[in-house]
């Protein structure tokens, strides 16, 4: 793609996909004066984010028209539950974004079974940028090994090219509905933000900056631990 080079800054990186994350959440028309708006002191960050949506009209069979481009993001990509991507077998679909889908998954290959979560790239956006995001996100994550953020195990591409690593898989709950429990004790309550926090500094000290905490990016494992997720695309 024109406007992203072969080596990002990983918290550049990071603005860059949550902004442009951001920017397909709303209608074509709006998208350019949001980017204005969240890019006003960021002029560079601002013309890579415009050539990324306009390689993306091009690579999506060229749509014309706020109708068309409002269609094309309110569809979800096909599931791709029950495919193999690599060593793995996708089962569920947890969620799908702009860019990326993570799935349920177990590795079946004959040496161990193991439960997983997996997030591959959309197979309807353009490879090549996706690959060094991608690249670039399972660096920035292998770097964080704390036991309250959510862990990375492998990584590569598809069959058909498109690139995905493999996470640590969360059984759990969402974090504000633990806390907001009425039979979940105040101190059980700030026990789980301390981990929370930990987690957070420990991202910190590796110079790595989430910018999407929320509390649908944090969960409460059934083992009682806090795990933070999502630091990348979603």
């Amino acid at each position: 793609m024109s406007g992203v080079g072969s080596t990002i800054d990983p918290q550049r990186l990071q603005r860059l996909e949550q902004l442009f994350d951001l920017a397909l959440s709303r209608p074509a028309a709006e998208r350019d004066s949001f980017l204005r708006q969240a890019c006003s002191d960021e002029p560079a960050l601002l013309a890579t984010l415009r050539a990324m949506l306009d390689d993306l009209e091009r690579t999506s069979g060229g749509l014309t028209g706020q109708i068309g481009a409002l269609a094309d993001q309110a569809s979800a990509p096909a599931d791709r539950s029950g495919e193999r991507i690599g060593r793995y077998r996708l089962q569920a679909r947890i969620r799908w974004g702009g860019m990326a889908e993570v799935y349920r998954a177990v590795r079946d290959d004959g040496e161990f079974s193991q439960e997983v979560a997996l997030k591959i790239a959309r197979a309807d956006r353009e490879v090549g940028a996706m690959s060094r995001w991608f690249e670039a996100e399972r660096s920035l994550l292998a770097r964080l090994r704390h036991p309250n953020i959510c862990q990375i195990f492998d990584g590569g591409s598809s069959a058909t090219g498109e690139p995905y690593f493999v996470m640590e898989r969360i059984d759990g709950q969402p974090f504000l509905d633990v806390c907001l429990d009425p039979q979940t004790p105040w101190s059980r309550v700030l026990a789980l933000f301390l981990q929370l926090c930990a987690g957070v500094a420990h991202s910190h000290r590796q110079w790595v900056v989430h910018r999407d905490i929320k509390p649908e990016n944090v969960l409460v494992a059934d083992s009682g631990q806090v795990k933070l997720l999502d630091f990348g695309i979603a």
